[in-house]
């Protein structure tokens, strides 16, 4: 074949080629033509009347199935073996289950017990086994979560049923399917799954063939309305919204599932149109190659020509890379002057912080000769402490003596008078037998003398109650000084205590210092921390990292009195930091509370009240999220509101749609109250706040606020005065009364001198006998006693002056050692703050010091830099001769100009390319001629073949478009045949109470309307206007039709009936007993912590009550 006939036969094909390409692009051009609209499609309503037809196929089928379930007993029922339900759960170290197991029945089972008893936990062990993730199951982030704590390994086992209809390989693994899990600590060991047989037998460990097994028995755990936790099923019974609603109802039934694989079969599709552009962009290149070839042969006789633009490129790279070495040279030029530069400025940098080591060196020198002079002041204070401690010790012991000697002589008094009674016995016997020998000629003396003893008894009777009168009017007295004198020096030292305090949170203020406002102890404890040690991080006090938003801050005191409670608590992260910190604590007499908490984030959201309220969570700033989520756990701030009266706070808590159950409002400057819901049934309970003199959580950075504290010093001080006042009028009324009894004793004494005269003259005059000498010194003896006891008697009044006395100067004494020990207790304070003082300038020291050896580094760095400019400053000239005389050589500077090339890489690829040119036409001259066509011909054969693959795919994509709308068609056949089967299920469930209702879907605004009319009603009305036990009982049966469209094996929820009360309770319950006893293919697992035996008509064939004890009172 010769060169031209080639030639005619490639311009022929080439025109045949570009007919090729514009089928290709009027082809593309119909791609959008045929695009599905999916979310308008879906959302399209469907004729009515195919609606009303299908609905009467559905209520056809529900009906046939009921009278089959009519002719079969519920023994029958409950005896029929079913493939795929749970007969037994066991669980080792989960939660709170050391050791568990639990055998289900077949059909309906209520797991009962208290709150804590770990009822939920089975149901969250169940989830977790069948492959649920620990996110799911709402009990934690991660499934290390549900470890039991203090153990490192969890195990769960659930056994499956796999006798009946529809077991699954019985001859592989028998009548039984047992599923383990294992969770580890620290994520080692055994594999997670293990599926045994019957017998044991290991036969898989394959998540894959734990997914088979629960497509085969139909129990889609991953589908969130099989497993309903707690929180689920409030979110589901209580659902508000209408969107709320029709989103449970589709993830439940699976058809949102089934939308979102449309969504991405959609995105399939769209795919498919990318991929065909691509196709047609290739072609057109292949295309391309081919004119190329064509062509090859052109450019072969213009190799000389391709030869010297090599050359001149090649010139051009020369003078390119001369001059990229000129401008690295003149970089490495820049950055040697930039590097004198900053070597001078971090010199400058070094002198400045030396000059602050300088600063900080006289500092401390200045801060050492302050605690010597302190350390002195408390040496000297020591023998004068000495001192003192030795004089209050003699006081007490000389006070002590005469209290001694006062008891000794009160019982010598006793003994007197014990012994002056017998002695009057003895003179009236003597005095008898007188008068009965001499007769009655002296009967008138000695009735005289009867006379005068007597008036003198009773003159010594009156004598001893008035000084007993003076004792008890002493006794009261020094007792009351002694009242007034406790009293006044506990409001002193309360006084001096206040005083210390309001200049600590001054002190505190002026150094914008938290720790300010807190406990001696607390500040001691906080100082020590950062030299003990810990194993993981200590927070703590929880008050030093919290604080008042300052727009806020008029909530201050009652935030204050609702978290006082837990402003001291320190955070450890195990058990043996607890014990470190206790033992500190212990150490400097603190008790704060210790928490033990690992760092969780959790979602809160469900505690936040539904509304515009202003929670005490929305005032506070937290510099550790840590301590954030501690206090959320702690105190519930998120759903505790602030209110501006009473009357709105009762109004919140008791609007149930809020979910508010805490709320606070301020009453008077010196208090708050605290509104909250006690119980279910609306019982509130109101508590008063009392504010602190100081809060301990404040604004951060402003100065605290100390009017209530200097308030409180003035209250003092006045009760002091006021006091003192009250003890000199005390004293003054006490010597008055003393005064009057010391009158009358004295009157009293001289009429006994007297009648004591004229008893002697009758005496005399009747001492005539020898008979009488007895009665003498009867008479004798108990005028002494007489005379010793009055004597002794006079001295007591004394001896009490001189207690008295003593103990004032004893307790003088002591003031002045409390004084004392007050004075080196604040000598210590200020060495302790003088000590921190000194532990921060050497802190400033050392920051100072690696500030220095960091700025040396960055010196020795740019030296380094220097050095090596220096060094290569010659080769760097070198490289530029050489380049120049290269670039010289090539070319000259103009030639190399008029080529027009960006960077020196391009001219690097023209160059490769020019050189690629050359060697093709190089080898293309050594060829025949039909080497030449047949190059070409393979380039229109690629070409053709990448035609027909676009039009391949386009075909392939036509017959998916078609089969994709027949789905959508059929889908949304399906979808509107199983809102009327709900419907349906949903009406029959209304029936139970004599209600009716509908279910309006809104596919396209993605809402489900439940409208219900009770007995009473004459039309039906949305379910949030009826009452609490209505829209409960109405929400559980969108529940039941939900299920019934499931047709899930196994089903569970946790305590759904909390929100219900007894009576609603109980018609809920016997609902879903009912509805759920129809389903011969289900098992259905429901936790409570009501007694569920409460409800009658249980029949024991169907339903299994288990009680569950707690775990710890094991």
């Amino acid at each position: 074949m010769t060169i031209e006939a080639g030639d005619k036969r490639r311009d022929a094909e080439i025109e045949e080629e570009m007919l090729y390409a514009e089928s290709i692009l009027e082809h593309d051009d119909q791609h959008d033509d045929d695009k599905i609209d999916v979310n308008a499609f879906l959302t399209q309503k469907e004729a009515p009347e195919n609606i009303h037809k299908r609905r009467k196929r559905i209520k056809y089928a529900m009906t046939q199935q009921h009278l089959q379930m009519a002719n079969v007993t519920q023994e029958q029922i409950a005896k029929r073996p079913v493939a795929g339900v749970i007969k037994r759960v066991s669980l080792k170290n989960f939660m709170c289950h050391a050791n568990f197991e639990l055998e289900l029945g077949p059909r309906l089972n209520f797991i009962i017990g208290h709150n804590g008893s770990g009822k939920s936990s089975i149901l969250t062990a169940i989830s977790v086994c069948l492959g649920a993730k620990a996110t799911e199951t709402n009990r934690g982030n991660s499934l290390k979560d549900l470890i039991k704590e203090g153990t490192n390994m969890s195990q769960i086992k659930v056994v499956l049923s796999n006798v009946g209809d529809y077991c699954f390989e019985p001859e592989k693994y028998g009548d039984e399917i047992i599923i383990e899990r294992t969770i580890r600590r620290d994520g080692s060991g055994a594999v997670p799954y293990i599926i045994r047989s019957e017998t044991g037998k290991k036969i898989s460990s394959k998540k894959s063939d734990l997914d088979t097994i629960l497509d085969a028995f139909s129990i889609a755990v991953s589908n969130p309305m099989v497993f309903l936790s707690q929180d689920q099923a409030r979110s589901f019974l209580t659902a508000s919204s209408d969107a709320d609603k029709y989103r449970h109802f589709m993830r439940g039934t699976l058809m949102e599932d089934i939308v979102n694989n449309f969504m991405k079969v959609n995105d399939t599709i769209e795919k498919i149109d990318t991929k065909l552009m691509r196709l047609k962009e290739s072609t057109i290149a292949l295309k391309a190659k081919a004119t190329e070839a064509r062509e090859l042969h052109m450019r072969l006789k213009e190799s000389d020509q391709l030869r010297r633009s090599a050359f001149l490129y090649r010139g051009k790279y020369f003078w390119m890379e001369h001059q990229s070495i000129k401008e690295s040279m003149e970089a490495s030029r820049v950055r040697y002057e930039e590097s004198l530069n900053q070597i001078a400025e971090i010199d400058n940098l070094i002198d400045e912080n030396n000059l602050k080591i300088d600063a900080l060196q006289k500092k401390k020198s200045g801060l050492d000769g302050k605690l010597e002079k302190l350390r002195q002041d408390l040496t000297d204070i020591k023998p004068k402490y000495s001192s003192q401690k030795d004089l209050t010790n003699t006081a007490t012991r000389t006070a002590e003596d005469l209290v001694s000697n006062l008891e000794k002589n009160n019982a010598e008094l006793k003994s007197f008078a014990k012994q002056i009674a017998s002695l009057e016995k003895h003179i009236a016997k003597e005095e008898e037998k007188l008068r009965e020998k001499n007769g009655g000629s002296k009967d008138a003396l000695k009735q005289r003398l009867e006379d005068l003893v007597q008036e003198d008894t009773d003159l010594s009777r009156k004598l001893n109650e008035l000084r007993q009168r003076e004792n008890s009017t002493r006794t009261a007295s020094h007792e009351a000084y002694s009242a007034l004198d406790n009293e006044i020096r506990e409001k002193a030292e309360s006084l001096n205590d206040a005083r210390q305090e309001l200049n600590r949170i001054k002190q505190g203020s002026k150094q914008h210092n938290p720790l300010a406002l807190l406990n001696k102890s607390v500040q001691d404890v906080v100082h020590h921390l950062k030299n003990t040690r810990f194993s993981d991080r200590v927070i703590g006090p929880i008050s030093s990292y919290t604080f008042v938003k300052s727009e806020h801050k008029k909530w201050t005191q009652l935030i204050n009195a609702q978290c006082g409670a837990h402003v001291n608590t320190f955070i450890v992260r195990n058990a043996n930091d607890q014990r470190q910190l206790k033992k500190l604590m212990d150490k400097f007499h603190c008790r704060s509370t210790i928490l033990i908490r690992r760092p969780e984030r959790f979602d809160f959201s469900n505690g936040k009240p539904n509304g515009d309220y202003l929670t005490v969570l929305d005032c506070l700033e937290f510099t550790d999220d840590d301590v954030k989520y501690a206090l959320i756990d702690l105190a519930h701030l998120e759903s505790v509101v602030l209110c501006d009266d009473r009357y709105q706070a009762q109004n919140v808590v008791e609007d149930r749609s809020s979910n508010v159950l805490v709320a606070l409002c301020p009453v008077d400057p010196r208090q708050g109250l605290r509104q909250q819901k006690r119980s279910a049934h609306g019982a509130f309970m109101s508590d008063p706040l009392y504010y602190e003199n100081i809060p301990k959580i404040g604004v951060q950075n402003a100065s605290a606020d100390t009017s209530g504290i200097e308030e409180n010093i003035e209250h003092l001080k006045r009760e002091v005065a006021e006091l003192k006042g009250k003890k000199e009028n005390a004293v003054n009324e006490a010597n008055e009364k003393s005064r009057k009894i010391n009158n009358e004793i004295k009157e009293i004494q001289n009429h006994k001198r007297k009648l004591a005269s004229e008893k002697y003259n009758l005496d005399s005059a009747l001492d005539d006998s020898s008979d009488s000498a007895k009665l003498i010194e009867y008479s004798n003896a108990r005028d002494d006693l007489v005379q010793r006891k009055s004597t002794l008697e006079q001295s007591i009044p004394d001896l009490q002056d001189q207690i008295y006395h003593a103990q004032e100067k004893a307790k003088s004494y002591n003031s002045a050692l409390v004084e004392l020990k007050q004075e080196a207790t604040k000598l210590r304070e200020f060495m302790d703050a003088l000590r921190n003082d000194k532990i921060t300038v050497d802190t400033d020291i050392g920051t100072c010091n690696q500030t220095i050896h960091h700025f040396e580094r960055q010196k020795a760095q740019q030296q380094e830099a220097f050095k090596d400019f220096k060094k290569n400053e010659q080769k760097w000239q070198d490289m530029l001769q050489e380049s120049l005389a290269k670039a010289q050589e090539a070319c000259s500077k103009e030639e190399a100009d008029r080529l027009h090339v960006k960077s020196i890489e391009n001219v690097q690829r023209e160059i490769q390319r020019i050189n690629e040119d050359i060697k093709r036409a190089d080898e293309l001259l050594g060829k025949e001629p039909d080497a030449i066509i047949n190059e070409d011909e393979d380039a229109r054969k690629s070409f053709n073949d990448a035609f027909h693959l676009y039009l391949e795919t386009n075909e392939a994509k036509k017959l998916l478009m078609d089969s994709f709308s027949t789905r959508l068609k059929a889908f949304r056949n399906s979808r509107s045949a199983a809102c009327g089967a709900a419907q349906m299920t949903f009406n029959s469930s209304l029936e139970f109470r004599n209600f009716s209702g509908t279910l309006e879907f809104d596919h396209g605004r993605r809402t489900l309307q439940m409208l219900v009319s009770t007995k009473n009603d004459k039309k039906p009305r949305n379910v949030d206007s009826l009452s609490g036990g209505e829209k409960s009982f109405s929400q559980i049966a969108l529940l039941l039709s939900t299920w019934k469209l499931m047709r899930s094996r196994i089903k569970g929820l946790d305590e759904f009936d909390v929100f219900m009360d007894q009576v609603n309770r109980k018609i809920g319950m016997k609902l879903m007993l009912s509805k759920l006893s129809e389903d011969l293919e289900s098992q259905t697992i429901f936790i409570t912590p009501q007694d569920i035996g409460q409800i009658a008509e249980l029949d024991e064939n169907l339903v299994r009550i288990h009680r569950i004890r707690d775990p710890r009172a094991h």
